[in-house]
C-alpha cells in the first residue's frame, strides 16, 4: 500500500505539470519524462520496489498547483541583452544575486499586463513571511513606444511589485529574448483608435534560478494563493 501511495503522488505530480499552457515543445517533453517514468515503474523488480518505501513512510513534499509547471521546462529561457529603464544596457548576469520572475508585456497594454503584474503585487503582498526575495522584471514587446523613459515611469507604480526593472531595446534584440522564453506576441493594427496598434501576445511568468535556468512557468491569470504556491514550490526545487 505504500508503495502504491508513493506512485500515485508520482502520477498526480507529473500530470499537475503537464497542466500549464507552455511551449508544445515543452509540454511534449513532460509527457516523455511522464511515459518514461511510468514505464520504469511498472518494470522494476522487488527488490527495486523496496527500495520505495522508506520514502513512502516520509512525509511528502507539497505538489505545485495546478498549471504551475516545474518539471520539464529545461529547453524554455536563454541569454539576454537588452537595455533597462535607465539607459544602461543588460544581460542575464545583471540579474544572477537571486532568482527572477520574468514577465513579457508593454506599457499601452489596456488590461493583461496591468492586471498580471497587480496580481504578482498581490502575491507578495500575501506571501507568508514577507514578499519572495527575487527581482521582477517586464520585458516590453514594444520597443517602438517603450523607451527608457516611458518604462521608467511605467515600472514605479504602486501597484506593481517594488523594484519591477522595466526591459527595452532593438526590436532584433525584443525578438530574440521572445524568441527564447517562447513568448507568442504580434503586432495588430487598430485604425481608427487613439493608440494605433496593440501587441497580442501569450501572458506568463517565467522564474528563472540564479544561474538563469528556469524553475518554474506559469499563467498570469493564476490566483495570488497559487502563484505564491507556485514560487514556494520553485524556490524548494531550486534548493533541493
Amino acid at each position: 500500500m505504500a508503495v502504491k501511495r508513493a506512485r500515485d503522488a508520482f502520477r498526480r505530480d507529473l500530470r499537475a505539470a503537464t497542466n500549464a499552457p507552455i511551449d508544445f515543445g515543452v509540454r511534449r517533453g513532460i509527457d516523455r519524462a511522464m511515459k518514461t517514468s511510468l514505464a520504469v515503474m511498472r518494470g522494476v523488480a522487488v527488490a527495486a520496489l523496496v527500495s520505495f518505501f522508506p520514502a513512502a513512510c516520509a512525509p511528502a513534499a507539497k505538489a505545485p498547483p495546478a498549471r504551475c509547471a516545474t518539471n520539464g521546462i529545461d529547453r524554455v529561457g536563454g541569454p539576454i541583452s537588452l537595455v533597462d529603464q535607465s539607459g544602461r544596457s543588460v544581460t542575464e548576469a545583471d540579474f544572477a544575486d537571486r532568482p527572477t520572475v520574468l514577465y513579457f508585456g508593454f506599457a499601452n497594454c489596456p488590461d493583461i499586463c496591468p492586471t498580471s503584474l497587480q496580481t504578482l503585487r498581490a502575491a507578495f503582498d500575501a506571501h507568508a513571511g514577507g514578499a519572495p526575495d527575487v527581482n521582477v522584471a517586464l520585458v516590453s514587446l514594444d520597443p517602438e513606444r517603450d523607451t527608457p523613459e516611458v518604462l521608467s515611469r511605467y515600472v514605479s507604480s504602486g501597484a506593481f511589485p517594488e523594484g519591477l526593472v522595466g526591459l527595452t531595446g532593438t526590436q532584433a534584440q525584443i525578438d530574440a529574448a521572445a524568441s527564447a522564453f517562447k513568448v507568442l506576441h504580434q503586432k495588430r493594427e487598430e485604425p481608427g483608435s487613439a493608440v494605433g496598434y496593440v501587441i497580442d501576445h501569450s501572458s506568463l511568468f517565467y522564474v528563472m534560478d540564479r544561474a538563469w535556468k528556469p524553475i518554474a512557468i506559469f499563467p498570469s491569470e493564476m490566483s495570488p494563493a497559487d502563484i505564491g504556491a507556485c514560487l514556494d514550490a520553485a524556490m524548494a526545487g531550486a534548493k533541493a
